[in-house]
């Protein structure tokens, strides 16, 4: 992070600052974090009524949050000019999705491997890395391939890849074979590395030039609010299910069916990202 910070105070010139700046919202902010706190807190440990009534109390914010973004001089968000958008908003909700079907793998999978195939953390985390290398490997490419071809195009293909390693993983039981998830995890890295610069240069080249950093914030939070989202609903599938119990042999089916729940829920979503890329932009 200090390299890229001083690679960008010496090598980038003037050209990238805004002049002129809006006052920054401070109310907006307080209430957008109190109402992203208490929901997730609250999703967190459903059905708790204690949490249930968090998760209430973070929607009622969150409503006040768009009401007051409406009516603010300087808003954080312009919702009215973010709606008018159509590549920026298809490609806000695209990236929630697929940042929200992505995260479990690294939790859910790293527990079923070290648990059912009986793995070290360090083998287990080896294991994941397939994905992340593969991702790696496809970013500079296919944002070459984005310039030629249209995001479009490419980021509904990546989210088709990605849709079928985990038409695949959610097969996964007991006996399931190492090369099975490799598979899944070959497919799930080629998918999100087609889909995520595409998306990003989507958002990016649909505003002008003083709105770059504002939309670059925007799509980070879908980022997050994803990863939070997919955090809390395993939460929440783990305290259904498994409970309070430690993870032993006589749990590893219940361990099992969260996995294959929550799979199933990410293939759901990474499906809507691929409809939302196509006809949404």
């Amino acid at each position: 992070m200090m390299l890229a910070l001083f690679l960008i105070v010496t090598n980038v010139k003037g050209d990238w600052k805004n002049d002129e700046s809006d006052p920054i919202d401070w109310v907006g902010s307080l209430i957008f974090a109190l109402s992203v706190s208490a929901f997730f807190i609250g999703v967190s440990e459903l059905p708790d009524p204690l949490h249930i009534f968090y998760s209430v109390i973070g929607i009622l914010l969150f409503i006040v949050f768009i009401k007051h973004q409406n009516q603010a001089k300087a808003p954080l968000i312009r919702i009215q000019a973010l709606q008018a958008n159509k590549a920026l908003v298809g490609s806000i909700y695209s990236s929630l999705l697929m940042y929200s079907a992505n995260f479990p793998i690294v939790f859910l999978l790293s527990l079923y491997l070290q648990y059912i195939h009986n793995l070290s953390p360090s083998e287990a985390g080896s294991m994941i890395l397939i994905e992340t290398v593969i991702m790696m490997i496809l970013s500079p490419i296919t944002g070459r391939l984005s310039d030629i071809y249209g995001p479009r195009v490419i980021t509904t293909a990546g989210g088709l890849v990605f849709s079928s390693g985990f038409m695949v993983l959610v097969w996964v039981d007991m006996d399931t074979s190492m090369a099975f998830i490799i598979i899944g995890l070959a497919l799930l890295g080629t998918g999100f590395g087609l889909f995520s610069t595409p998306n990003n240069s989507s958002a990016l080249g649909s505003v002008s030039k003083d709105k770059l950093s504002i939309v670059s914030s925007i799509m980070n939070l879908s980022r997050t609010m994803g990863n939070m989202f997919s955090t809390a609903f395993v939460l929440m599938m783990m305290s259904l299910i498994l409970g309070d119990v430690a993870i032993q042999p006589e749990n590893y089916p219940l361990l099992l069916l969260v996995v294959q729940i929550t799979f199933c829920v990410s293939l759901i979503l990474s499906l809507s990202a691929s409809y939302i890329s196509f006809y949404k932009r």
